[in-house]
């Protein structure tokens, strides 16, 4: 079914791949009426005319997604409470509920305008030490809280504290399984929170995870973080911290794992998640299975761009996975195809910012 337009500006799209041919698809979840030709619109019409009461303002309430899922949520939620078992209700709620998630996730941990900016570390001119924030260390100490009490069901907003330094986006993401257990997006929105926590703590005491570390000419001032098999980061050798933490920081990465997989369980050809569990996989030092999910996304999407080469997206995602890769000539091939595929002038600009970057990078 085609959705109305206000409908199909606000709600998340997923990408999704034909079993048979490879090709991305986009679904948008069902909202508005279809619109078409004469005996469609005369069909609508009388479908309209005895709709209830409660299904209007269900998806007039919708529409107000287009300020943020936020917004509509508390509407919604009124609503439904009307009508708790429709299906069709509790199902757009779910994607709702997880949108509103990715809306609060947004912004990386510890970077400008993300939600826990105050994570950022602070360096001590006199000791020459980077120390934590005072904030830091709260949202540790509540990461040990949830840890030790992973024996019992610490999700369904059992993290109070963890989930106010992700602005409630947890909560959200519980919402959603709540609403449809069986939203890949539930789980990979929970494991990228997670993934968050861990990363922003390790960058609050001075160790950038190795996704982010970057070579410089002073490579011999700088220190591989271990945590058994474990290489989570680097650090300036001089500003080591004491590493007692890192006990909470596998915890975290370990639950980030296992949430991607559920989520991949349930769609396999998500590609995101497939890339970011592979970031997981590699700070946990399982590096053979973290090949194994680049590979399968390589496949994904090698067999998407032939089924339909001027696919965007996977043109893009690709040229990132090469990028990661160190294969730049192929990232800058993929990249330059992007190019000549884009119509906007933003996308245009963007695409010619990577090539130049690329470019650069290798002369260098």
């Amino acid at each position: 079914m085609d959705n109305c337009r206000i409908c199909q500006d606000s709600m998340p799209q997923y990408q999704t791949f034909c079993s048979r041919c490879g090709a991305r698809q986009t679904s948008v979840p069902a909202l508005g009426s279809a619109r078409g030709n004469f005996l469609t619109r005369l069909k609508d019409y009388f479908r309209e005319v005895f709709r209830s009461d409660t299904e209007k303002r269900f998806d007039a309430a919708c529409e107000l997604a287009r300020y943020g899922f936020d917004a509509a949520i508390p509407s919604l939620e009124e609503i439904i409470s009307l009508e708790p078992q429709n299906p069709r209700f509790r199902g757009i709620l779910a994607v709702f509920y997880a949108g509103a998630g990715d809306e609060r996730l947004s912004h990386p941990m510890g970077f400008p305008g993300g939600p826990v900016e105050e994570l950022r570390p602070k360096y001590s001119f006199f000791s020459g030490e980077i120390r934590p924030n005072k904030k830091a260390e709260e949202i540790l100490s509540c990461v040990t809280e949830v840890r030790q009490s992973q024996g019992k069901q610490f999700h369904q907003y059992g993290y109070e504290e963890l989930d106010k330094a992700l602005n409630g986006s947890l909560a959200m993401f519980d919402k959603s399984l709540d609403m449809n257990p069986n939203d890949p997006h539930g789980y990979s929105g929970r494991a990228s929170a997670y993934e968050q926590v861990a990363e922003g703590i390790l960058m609050a005491y001075g160790i950038f995870p190795v996704r982010f570390w970057t070579r410089s000419d002073n490579e011999s001032e700088w220190e591989l973080v271990k945590y058994g098999n474990a290489q989570l980061g680097m650090c300036i050798k001089r500003l080591m911290p004491n590493l007692e933490f890192l006990t909470e920081i596998i915890w975290l990465y370990e639950q980030a794992e296992e949430e991607y997989k559920k989520a991949l369980r349930l769609d396999p050809t998500d590609t995101r998640a497939c890339v970011k569990l592979s970031h997981v996989l590699r700070q946990l030092g399982k590096n053979n299975e973290a090949t194994d999910y680049v590979d399968k996304v390589l496949a994904i999407l090698n067999k998407a761009i032939l089924a339909d080469n001027e696919d965007k997206q996977s043109y893009s995602e690709r040229a990132e996975i090469f990028q990661e890769l160190g294969k730049v000539e192929l990232a800058i091939a993929d990249l330059e195809r992007l190019l000549t595929l884009s119509t906007r002038q933003f996308e245009i600009d963007s695409t010619r910012r990577k090539i130049e970057e690329l470019r650069k990078g290798k002369v260098t």
